[in-house]
């Protein structure tokens, strides 16, 4: 069996899937999903809805799940100091013009069955209806259904006082970095983009042996092959968000790693100027680099059973290029395994199906760790003046990196000299979501009687640490 055809059996039988999970199962009663999750990060949302004796009672259960799910959210967005109203509102939006047509039929088939009831009694007829209708639906729109990873429903009652109105309480984990992406997506603050394009580089090293010791004639013989069927499970695992797959040979990465260096070695100036004139995008800030390294050792080799000993090392590196952002890393060591030389071609299809292998478990998650951040993640320096203890950096790394949880920001520290220290920030957003979010460092206390300071907000990557009481008698 040839390398090619062998790889090609393994693609379509062993692609680890990324299964979304449906929170809203047809008997919502009994849906709880069993998951252990941390008290501490618990969300809780109530729904309450005023049905009829006639309602079917699991149409009830759905449209009440689906306002505790919102109530849950709009508390979850304001915790991110983000517009709860302002994404329902354009939320629902996008949801009734993609049922456009589906809604003119609905409303066509209730009039025609209420034409005898009141004009404004058959109106609100019709829009209750719908409300029960749609509620399901609107779960799962734009994977609104994704951000809450697991739930229980706690609390499922009616009104003392009115029967018919019945309230529902869930509880349920939610993925912040998720729900700030659709904000952001939603309400189309800042234009956020998507990931376009893939990168595939791949070196292979040998130690202690030859491609001919690994049953092949040459190194293209056995690396174009495994190199294309990784392609084809990217291709097939990021489909219909990724557009363009490519395999990167050395020219190609030399240009993509001088832009990224580019972009890596700009002071907090030039980063500066880049984003408030729009400048930021390169040729790859829409694109990801794959880049797999593969070593290949022979162990030991036995004449009379005809075996040898093959060790395989990987590790790779997933990084989105235009924020310079690593979004998977990982070494992988395969345990040393015997294999039969007898047929050399039997011999080299298997050991480059153990290759092809060896990254794919740890790739799993990719398409997940993708959509959770975007080309609009910029890479920023920021100064800190009169700082002299690397204990004031840390907390003011830990203090912006919650200032805002749906921002997905992550801080670092560059370097320090004397009282005077260079930070990273990586932060998802628009040039004016940014600006709103460095000018809202000032005033902010790090630690007992120090407090952050913007010397200028049109330069709101130059803070100072300061006393609170110098801080007060800021003019």
């Amino acid at each position: 069996m040839s390398i090619h055809l062998l790889l090609l059996i393994i693609c379509l039988f062993f692609t680890p899937g990324l299964f979304l999970k449906n929170i809203l199962a047809q008997d919502i009663s009994s849906a709880l999903l069993k998951a252990n999750i941390s008290a501490s990060k618990l969300s809780t949302g109530e729904g309450k809805f005023l049905t009829r004796e006639t309602d079917n009672q699991e149409d009830v259960k759905k449209v009440l799940f689906f306002l505790a799910f919102k109530d849950l959210l709009s508390k979850e967005l304001k915790t991110m100091n983000s517009d709860a109203s302002l994404f329902w509102k354009k939320f629902e939006e996008k949801y009734e013009l993609s049922v456009s047509d589906q809604k003119k039929d609905f409303i066509k088939k209730l009039e025609e069955e209420y034409k005898g009831d009141d004009p404004k009694e058959r109106k609100e007829k019709i829009e209750r209806e719908w409300i029960i209708h749609t509620a399901n639906s609107k779960v799962e729109f734009m994977g609104l259904s994704n951000i809450l990873s697991a739930y229980n429903i706690i609390r499922l009652n009616r009104s003392p006082q009115n029967p018919l109105m019945r309230y529902m309480t869930i509880q349920g984990e939610v993925g912040t970095p998720l729900l700030g992406q659709l904000y952001r997506k939603t309400t189309q603050e800042g234009a956020v983009k998507e990931f376009r394009r893939v990168f595939l580089n791949a070196k292979f090293d040998l130690n202690n042996c030859t491609w001919n010791e690994l049953g092949v004639d040459s190194e293209n013989d056995f690396t174009k092959v495994v190199k294309a069927h990784w392609l084809e499970w990217l291709k097939n695992n990021l489909k219909g968000d990724i557009v363009d797959f490519e395999l990167a040979d050395e020219n190609k990465l030399r240009n993509i790693e001088e832009e990224i260096k580019d972009l890596t070695e700009k002071t907090p100036e030039q980063k500066w100027e880049a984003l408030v004139s729009n400048e930021w995008s390169g040729e790859y800030s829409d694109a990801i680099l794959l880049k797999i390294n593969i070593v290949i050792r022979k162990n030991s080799e036995n004449s009379l059973s005809q075996t040898r000993n093959i060790e395989v090392s990987t590790d790779f590196v997933v990084k989105a290029i235009g924020p310079n952002y690593v979004v998977l890393a990982e070494d992988i060591q395969i345990p040393r395994k015997e294999y039969s030389i007898k047929d050399s071609q039997n011999y080299s299809s298997a050991l480059a199906t153990s290759v092809y292998q060896s990254p794919l478990g740890s790739l799993g998650d990719l398409k997940r760790s993708l959509q959770s951040i975007s080309p609009s993640y910029r890479v920023l320096k920021f100064e800190v003046s009169n700082t002299s203890t690397l204990s004031e950096l840390t907390k003011i790394k830990e203090y912006v990196e919650n200032l805002n949880p749906g921002r997905q920001v992550k801080s670092s520290i560059v370097s320090q000299n004397g009282k005077k220290a260079v930070m990273e920030l990586k932060i998802n957003g628009s040039k004016d979501e940014i600006l709103r979010f460095l000018n809202s460092l000032d005033n902010a206390r790090i630690a007992e009687g120090k407090v952050l300071s913007v010397r200028n907000k049109n330069t709101p990557y130059m803070l100072e640490l300061k006393d609170v009481s110098l801080y007060q008698n800021k003019p």
